[in-house]
């Protein structure tokens, strides 16, 4: 995970991306019958957010850039933590 993404925002919104773009990787890895891979994933990748969403506010931000880039993250943040959830049989909440 030593993606280079130049934001503004420092290495939060790099390590976002990072484990964003890890998703299709541990996939593949999974194809070993190893479901144990998704869930470390999933709850590392909500880990993550959690740290980047204490530390940016989404809708409170000094640009609308800044506030655009922040929802994006946060929606596929949702979207991937779904997703992989469903491959594991468990069903996630529509709002937290």
């Amino acid at each position: 995970m030593n993606l280079k993404i130049r934001s503004q925002q420092g290495f939060n919104v790099t390590r976002m991306y990072s484990w964003l773009l890890c998703f299709v990787p541990v996939l593949f890895q999974c194809t070993d019958n190893r479901p144990s891979v998704i869930a470390n994933y999933v709850f590392h990748l909500a880990k993550t957010f959690n740290s980047f969403y204490a530390e940016h506010s989404v809708t409170n931000t000094e640009s609308e850039e800044k506030k655009i880039l922040r929802l994006h993250i946060a929606v596929m943040t949702a979207t991937v933590i779904k997703s992989g959830l469903q491959l594991l049989g468990i069903s996630a909440p529509e709002r937290m």
